[in-house]
């Protein structure tokens, strides 16, 4: 973005290229937030399904919970963030 800005500034980009510039920057801001949005609801997901919420956790109690998450994806060869073909 600032590339094409300053491209645009000398004269060396047309004004579409800095309007797609700042089209590409705010469809790359929605997506990145869209992805945390996705991460929360899917946490939220696995701890109402083991019936747990880490909100109401130690941060020691999260961090053991995530290592037991990660040793299970290591044991099953599951991919985090892959959903399957069930809705949890």
């Amino acid at each position: 973005m600032a590339l094409v800005t300053d491209a645009y500034s000398r004269g060396a980009a047309s004004l579409v290229d800095l309007l797609d510039a700042q089209n590409a920057a705010v469809v790359a801001d929605l997506v990145a937030a869209n992805a945390v949005y996705d991460f929360l609801a899917d946490m939220a997901s696995v701890e109402r399904a083991v019936g747990r919420f880490s909100l109401l956790s130690t941060a020691e109690e999260r961090a053991a919970f995530f290592e037991r998450l990660e040793a299970y994806f290591a044991e099953t060869g599951a991919l985090p963030g892959r959903r399957s073909t069930r809705d949890f």
